[in-house]
């Protein structure tokens, strides 16, 4: 059995040695008291008296160890070793003293692997120092395999395990470092060197009570052991206790007033008391190469020298502190201060960005850094910086409320409804999210929700601009266009900067067809905000040749050439008004080269090339979105028909088959196959291509209706059916049961389609797609009961759908009973919110019609219908019934005498007859 390192029993086995009796018990005492100074004083009086006595020279190696004075305890260990005291004890303070005097390669040639002969105690000890000499030299490996092999020789003996520990830290094993450490405490719960490392992975993981216990036990045993004081004094001043860490470091400055760590934490006390001057002579005292190494050294510097006003050393500091942890939100929020300072915003705003992008979670670093690119116009990295720091502290309203805030500016509605939510999760009452959540309603198409939120505001919250925002588009959806422009205005004099209020009065501009003002508020928009993609699409949407929203594209697009959102809409308006050589130089722009590298431009810029006939340049284009993205099957294809539009057919079937080698399955990849074989042999030889791409391994799913899609593109529906049938019942899927229904359809056979749906559906009864086809069936053939039941499923599916809320409401409103028509009235009014186009606005035109609301009617109609006229004869009837019961009746003859020259429709007898009673009564 091993003898205990720890001094003070150590002492207690010298008491019978004469003469030094006395020498040894002053020594005793004095370490009991923290004096460690004197107790080696006396050990050394002792040793002179029994130099032959090993006990009394390891119990000076040890003390020597604390101190720190590593040549005393290498000369005193080797003495007691001579003097017959245990081997292995004397071992495990040779093997210390060597690596505390950093001779790892001369521990390494003096201890060798341990042989058969090596008593198991002695080889444990050889191990250890071994597995920590290995790890000094960086051969991890080595030093684990060697920390095993000491565990192993004496699960007893505590410098295994702490070896064990200490390589298991190092390669990031937090657990086993731990399991390891508890091991070592477990074999010797006195052992200062096993508390000590407890407490540093205790105080790493953030737990600082546990540190602090395991230091207060290491101090009970050894009450002056310089480390254990100043490790303590540490975890006392991050417990806020002050005095007892100035206790602490009093002592361990007594034993070793050399050691680096203990003026440190000397300094950390200085400038806890805000005592800056003496801290900075403490600090300076240190040295920068100390500083560097001590875990705040380099932080605390930087705090004292900006304390005291030396702004320049302070921020050099910060910035070495930062660059060594850039993961410390304080040396970051001090660097980022002193940049501001001296007035280096783009800096400051720099660090923070890198500790956001590193994984920094503190939230108010986040929101500081969230505030700034808001106020430089960068919207979106503001949300990310926010949505961080909501991730990192969920439950704090204010974040939650602020980034509901820039997702709005954003147009997120959903998101920012997500946001405002969590904000007043708890019972909390937040104006601001109210305000969101009426944004969020209205988004829905939920006019009533939105008036409820707006309505629990005070008078002078409901003049706030996202209220006003909210009312102005609350007014929209009602149709009230005058009483919305009103309100948008009042919102944007209160805040000109408004983006929200310049799109809000942009869309009604383009409803009430005005489009010089449309063009202006969206270029004020993009103006502001170049990535703003809904001011870029609105004005894409009522680009034409030479008009104001053309012009305003093509403004913001030379204000901005590189911006993707800008380029890609301009573009593709100047294509759609036929200039096709334009679109390729706002693509072409040098600004843009940089960020063109997304697919969709890439197709663009390829399609703007074939348009004005520049097929090299085309060609071009395409080969560089594939060798970006060799998968894009949109490239490919586009490629394909450049080659093959100069007759170069094995080439473009070349770069076709090799993207089918890369996705097997790819369906567009697979029909530019097809369309190509048919290009150059046929259709015979397309049908022939398809059936055996629909073979080779890995085609599934695409290949099993490629043939049908080929015979549906020849019109030869009826084949295509049988086709598509033979498919299905090889391997059903959804896709087949659509194909083969609007075959069928295609084919006049509309029961065969339906129970190709219904064939599907009583595989998946909550098929969306399956389900919305088969109800459209149903309608057409009056079974408005099946048709209903179906609509009500998907509406349950997808509540805020606008298509299935329409075609819900155009159900019941066919009943034309008062009950039927007031369920289906809100529901078609958050159709038509949500999207207002002929189809809702149809729907919602009927419903007032029949609700003996003509007039609201007609408004709706004329709103929805593209410059007032009804794109199909049947909603021109509808209109045109609207229209003469308010006294319109020459723009209803108008309507109708342009529906009927559609021979056939269903509502062609009622327009007949409504037009022969206009023309009677004239």
């Amino acid at each position: 059995m091993r003898k205990p390192l720890a001094p003070t029993l150590a002492l207690l086995a010298l008491l019978a040695a004469q003469p030094a009796h006395a020498t040894v018990e002053r020594a005793r005492a004095a370490e009991a008291r923290g004096d460690l100074r004197t107790a080696q004083i006396e050990l050394r009086n002792a040793a002179r008296s029994t130099p032959n006595d090993g006990a009394v020279r390891a119990a000076l190696a040890q003390i020597s160890l604390d101190l720190g004075d590593a040549d005393t305890a290498d000369r005193e260990a080797r003495a007691a070793l001579a003097g017959g005291y245990d081997r292995a004890e004397a071992t495990a303070l040779r093997i210390r003293a060597q690596l505390a005097l950093g001779r790892t390669r001369d521990l390494l040639r003096e201890f060798p692997v341990p042989d058969a002969s090596v008593p198991r105690d002695v080889a444990a000890q050889i191990y250890a120092g071994r597995a920590l000499a290995h790890l000094a030299l960086e051969q991890r490996a080595e030093a684990k395999a060697a920390a095993e092999a000491a565990v192993e020789a004496n699960p007893r003996a505590v410098e295994g395990h702490l070896a064990l520990s200490a390589v298991a830290q190092v390669q990031g094993d937090e657990a086993l470092a731990e399991r390891a450490s508890d091991a070592a405490l477990a074999a010797n719960g006195r052992s200062v060197q096993a508390l000590l490392r407890r407490a540093g992975l205790a105080y790493a993981k953030g737990d600082v009570q546990l540190a602090g216990e395991l230091l207060g036990r290491a101090v009970d045993v050894a009450p002056g052991h310089p480390l254990a004081r100043v490790q303590r004094a540490e975890v006392r001043l991050r417990l806020n206790d002050i005095e007892g860490a100035r206790s602490d470091a009093e002592v361990s400055l007594r034993n070793a007033p050399g050691l680096a760590s203990a003026h440190y934490v000397q300094a950390l006390i200085f400038v806890a008391t805000q005592d800056w001057r003496a801290a900075d002579t403490a600090l300076t005292r240190l040295g920068q190469a100390t500083l560097q190494n001590t875990s705040d050294g380099l932080l605390a510097f930087a705090t004292v020298k900006a304390q005291l006003g030396q702004d320049a050393q302070a921020e050099e500091a910060a910035a070495r502190a930062v660059a060594r942890r850039p993961l410390d939100v304080r040396g970051v929020r001090l660097l980022a201060s002193l940049q501001a300072k001296r007035g280096a915003n783009r800096d400051a705003t720099a660090t923070l960005a890198s500790y956001a992008q590193r994984g920094g979670r503190d939230p108010e670093t986040l929101a500081r850094l969230s505030a700034i690119q808001l106020s430089e116009g960068r919207r979106r990295e503001a949300e990310q910086s926010l949505r961080a720091a909501v991730e990192a502290q969920p439950g704090n309203a204010e974040l939650q409320s602020r980034l509901a805030a820039v997702r709005l500016s954003l147009g997120d509605y959903a998101g920012m409804a997500e946001a405002a939510q969590a904000a007043l999760a708890g019972g909390r009452d937040d104006p601001a999210a109210r305000q969101m959540l009426a944004l969020a309603a209205i988004s829905r198409g939920e006019a009533e929700a939105a008036e409820a939120e707006l309505s629990r505001l005070t008078p002078e919250q409901r003049n706030s601009e996202v209220a006003l925002l909210a009312e102005g588009s609350i007014r929209a959806m009602r149709l009230d266009l005058a009483g919305a422009r009103q309100v948008l205005e009042n919102a944007l004099k209160a805040n000109p900067a408004s983006i929200g209020a310049k799109l809000g009065l942009a869309r009604i501009a383009g409803s009430e067809n005005r489009i010089a003002d449309l063009a202006r508020y969206l270029g004020e928009v993009l103006a502001a905000d170049p990535e703003n993609a809904q001011a870029a699409t609105l004005l894409l949407r009522a680009a034409r040749p030479g008009n104001e929203a053309l012009a305003a594209l093509r403004t913001a697009q030379q204000a901005n050439p590189g911006s993707p959102i800008i380029a890609g809409s301009t573009a593709r308006a100047l294509l759609s008004t036929g200039d096709p050589a334009a679109a390729s130089a706002v693509l072409e722009h040098e600004a843009l080269r940089p960020r063109i590298t997304a697919p969709a431009l890439r197709l663009l810029q390829a399609e703007a090339h074939a348009a004005r006939g520049a097929w090299a340049d085309a060609e071009t284009v395409a080969r560089a979105a594939i060798a970006e993205q060799p998968t894009n099957a949109s490239a490919r294809r586009q490629l394909a028909l450049v080659l093959a539009r100069r007759d170069e057919n094995r080439e473009a079937e070349a770069v076709i088959e090799e993207g089918l080698r890369l996705v097997p399955n790819d369906s567009l990849l697979l029909s530019t196959a097809v369309m190509l074989a048919q290009r150059s042999g046929g259709p015979d030889a397309a049908l022939a291509l398809a059936d055996r791409l629909a073979r080779r391994p890995g085609a599934m799913p695409a290949g099993a209706w490629l043939r049908g899609d080929f015979l549906m593109a020849l019109n030869r529906q009826a084949e295509a059916a049988r086709a598509f049938a033979t498919a299905y019942s090889e391997g059903p899927t959804e896709a087949l049961a659509l194909r083969l229904a609007v075959a069928h359809l295609g084919a006049g056979q509309p029961e065969e389609a339906r129970r190709a749906l219904q064939a599907w559906l009583d595989r998946s009864p909550e098929s969306p797609a399956v389900l919305a086809t088969s109800a459209r069936l149903d309608l057409q053939a009056n079974r408005t009961a099946e048709a209903e039941r179906k609509f009500e499923t998907l509406l349950r599916l997808s509540p805020n759908d606008g298509g299935v809320l329409n075609d819900l409401a155009w159900v019941l409103a066919q009943r034309g009973d008062r009950e039927s028509l007031a369920r289906a009235r809100p529901m078609a009014e958050r159709a038509f919110a949500l999207a207002p186009r002929p189809e809702t606005g149809d729907t919602l035109g009927l419903i007032l019609l029949r609700s003996g609301e003509a007039r609201r009617a007609v408004e709706v109609m004329r709103h929805a219908y593209p410059e007032g006229n009804a794109p199909s004869p049947g909603m021109a009837v509808r209109y045109a019934t609207a229209l003469a019961e308010i006294g319109e009746r020459e723009e209803a003859r108008r309507q109708l005498t342009a529906a009927l020259r559609t021979p056939a429709f269903p509502e062609r007898a009622e327009g007949e007859r409504l037009l022969s009673r206009l023309n009677g009564s004239r």
